[in-house]
């Protein structure tokens, strides 16, 4: 543990050690969504706060904050821009576009019920095969889940890629700044202003976009999650000016608390869960060192969770929702296993061929 007397600074944590821990933080965020989806309003998160926050709502944040860091780690230290580039195309697009195949391709004509003719010839079918692009998401597919519980999207998580790849792209063309202090006087505006538009009325603003820029624009990915990766992006930039105090394990706690209280969590949770994240992190124990897998499957449950959830609540099992989770988790860590070891370590290794 990191001595109160003693704070590190983060700079000293960003190696493979502490990746460890980030990765065990990441598979848990993947478990909390999947409890999300499957409990819903009986999710612990939710109940324990007073049924203000989901765990989703905790998860999706550590996410884009974690991936804002180490997406920066990696473009520094990247041979090139283009090596930047290639080692996120790996990471990102291989085992997403054999979810959409295997979706689009096994499990849709296992489960439709249309013809396979009208299937494979349905302009629906095709938008969906679209998605492995990542550039916009479809989520049904021709006679799949129609009269679901959870509704037709066949992989609802699948959104969070395509804002994850823009945001790769923003912080690509910002690398080109080569002003530090311009690029960080930038990147500091950009969270100030949408942390502003966030407070606004969120129905009156997502109304004027929509008619500015496209008729399904969601604000949300936007006013939070952007933010989130803006941060994680500061924390690497003043890596070597942050300290991670022993003491922050009582400050969070109470900040949390008060936040919740005081109904302001929407704005504290940006400086709270980075904070949070980074304590534990940083403090890591030989506990946590053991539990951590060297198999990274977090990426691998979260964009398998959702499809395998729905062939779990359709047809096999549906009344007990924490029932529900497990199966689903028990389930998912079958492709998550495949898509780990059959795709993405597979693809990663690959990482240094384009230089």
């Amino acid at each position: 543990m990191t001595s109160p007397d003693h704070p590190k600074r983060l700079n000293e944590y960003l190696d493979n050690a502490s990746r460890n821990n980030f990765n065990i933080i990441r598979l848990i965020c993947s478990v909390m969504v999947i409890l999300t989806h499957c409990c819903q309003t009986s999710d612990p998160v939710y109940i324990l706060s007073g049924k203000t926050l989901s765990g989703s709502d905790i998860a999706m944040p550590v996410f884009f904050f974690l991936s804002g860091l180490l997406v920066s780690n990696s473009l520094d230290h990247s041979s090139s821009r283009r090596n930047f580039l290639w080692k996120r195309f790996l990471r990102l697009y291989p085992a997403a576009i054999l979810v959409v195949l295997l979706s689009a391709c096994v499990l849709g004509p296992l489960l439709t019920t249309c013809s396979m003719k009208d299937y494979f010839s349905s302009p629906v079918f095709f938008q969906y095969l679209s998605t492995g692009l990542l550039v916009h998401v479809s989520y049904n597919l021709p006679g799949v889940f129609t009269h679901s519980p959870l509704g037709p999207s066949v992989n609802a998580s699948l959104w969070s890629l395509s804002l994850e790849l823009k945001l790769y792209v923003g912080l690509f063309l910002l690398s080109y700044i080569k002003n530090n202090r311009l690029s960080n006087q930038l990147i500091f505006f950009a969270v100030a202003a949408l942390i502003a538009i966030g407070i606004l009325p969120p129905q009156e603003v997502q109304t004027t976009f929509r008619h500015m820029l496209w008729p399904h624009f969601v604000l949300y990915p936007y006013t939070e999650l952007t933010v989130y990766f803006l941060i994680g992006m500061i924390c690497y930039r003043f890596r070597d000016r942050i300290s991670i105090p022993g003491y922050l394990i009582f400050l969070l706690p109470a900040a949390f608390l008060v936040s919740q209280w005081g109904h302001f969590f929407s704005i504290a949770g940006f400086v709270i869960i980075p904070a949070a994240v980074l304590f534990l992190a940083v403090n890591r124990t030989a506990f946590i060192s053991k539990m951590t897998p060297r198999a990274d499957f977090s990426y691998g449950l979260y964009i398998w969770a959702f499809p395998v959830q729905q062939l779990v609540i359709n047809y096999l099992y549906s009344s007990n929702p924490l029932l529900v989770f497990f199966i689903t988790l028990g389930l998912t860590l079958l492709p998550a296993a495949a898509s780990w070891y059959g795709v993405e370590s597979k693809a990663l290794k690959a990482k240094n061929v384009i230089a």
